[in-house]
């Protein structure tokens, strides 16, 4: 089946969220849906700085939620296992990435996932 409709990959900083200055994810999302897109939120889990009820408005504002294959698994280190597990038990994840950047991720996913 093709791929439907008019979907937009959202990310944000992995490490810190001021570096986004004065945006606010959240409104973003929202402003992105009125023009008619449906926003992704890429590998939510990787934003442990967040409280998950932040992660809850972020789904609640529009946003589907994509995890990262292996992050249940423990590639990113526990904390954002964790994260993947809470997340997952509320089902708010609507797609799965692989995040395929380099040899390391591709070992990991051949050794652990499949």
């Amino acid at each position: 089946m093709p791929w439907e409709g008019n979907h937009i990959l959202v990310e944000l900083p992995v490490n810190n969220i001021s570096q986004l200055g004065d945006i606010d994810p959240v409104t973003e999302i929202m402003e992105l849906m009125d023009q008619g897109y449906q926003p992704v939120l890429a590998h939510p889990e990787r934003y442990t700085y967040l409280e998950m009820d932040y992660i809850r408005e972020l789904k609640r504002a529009g946003a589907e939620f994509q995890r990262n294959l292996g992050a249940l698994e423990g590639f990113y280190g526990e904390a954002v296992s964790i994260r993947a597990r809470q997340i997952d038990s509320e089902g708010l994840y609507d797609m799965v990435g692989t995040d395929l950047h380099n040899y390391r991720y591709a070992e990991f996913f051949e050794n652990h996932v499949i």
